[in-house]
């Protein structure tokens, strides 16, 4: 966690740094609290009604689940870096909507907690046969993005402004890896129980494929 909040930190320092040329009133940096995480992003005016935004969200939690009649160590891990455009529809209002694309390095670990025994799919196996059972979920690492949004960073007297966002990514239906790493686990039978398992956690995660993206921010203009 610490690692991930230095890197988005890091990398909105190298942004502001490097942006310092801009003229005035053209570059703001914010930082936000975020369903995909605490984050900041660099804002950029690039004409009268649009901006561009770049910038940087991660966090990580670790929770317990059950699929099928397993049950998991489950930890998330939330990382993702955005290329997002706002456009400002109505001069005198900070209504906007955007758009962009999300660099989706979300990901999630499952490992099965100890036990005496597995029921995977059909059959019951004993912790010896299994071993560890243990995998990823992953999602598309290119994910589309739109939403609505309020709050603009440039064309007021003040340094300091709020935002909120609100909309959604699409990253399409997740990939599944789930192995096992005791004896049996090149069994066909074991096999076939393992993809149920998998189809299990598959239809789990499934409703992720939209994305809810809420976010809410403090934003400092130069």
């Amino acid at each position: 966690m610490k690692k991930v909040i230095f890197c988005i930190g890091l990398t909105a320092l190298f942004f502001s740094s490097a942006l310092q040329g801009f003229a005035q009133d053209r570059v703001a940096v914010s930082v936000e609290a975020s369903s995909l995480g605490p984050g900041a992003k660099v804002a950029i005016k690039a004409f009268d009604s649009l901006d561009v935004r770049l910038g940087g969200n991660g966090f990580s939690y670790n929770f317990s689940g059950k699929a099928q009649n397993v049950d998991y160590k489950i930890k998330l891990h939330l990382m993702s870096f955005c290329a997002l455009a706002d456009w400002f529809p109505f001069e005198e209002h900070d209504w906007r909507f955007t758009g962009g694309a999300i660099l989706n390095k979300n990901r999630v670990n499952v490992d099965a907690k100890p036990a005496v025994s597995y029921k995977v799919g059909d059959t019951t196996y004993t912790a010896a046969q299994v071993g560890s059972l243990a995998g990823k979920i992953t999602f598309k690492p290119v994910a589309p993005y739109l939403g609505l949004g309020w709050g603009k960073p440039f064309g007021n007297d003040s340094h300091w402004s709020m935002s909120f966002d609100l909309g959604a990514m699409y990253q399409d239906s997740p990939k599944i890896n789930l192995d096992a790493s005791g004896p049996i686990a090149s069994d066909p039978t074991f096999q076939a129980n393992l993809a149920q398992e998998k189809d299990q956690l598959k239809d789990k995660t499934n409703r992720f494929k939209f994305y809810p993206v809420i976010a809410i921010g403090v934003t400092y203009k130069f």
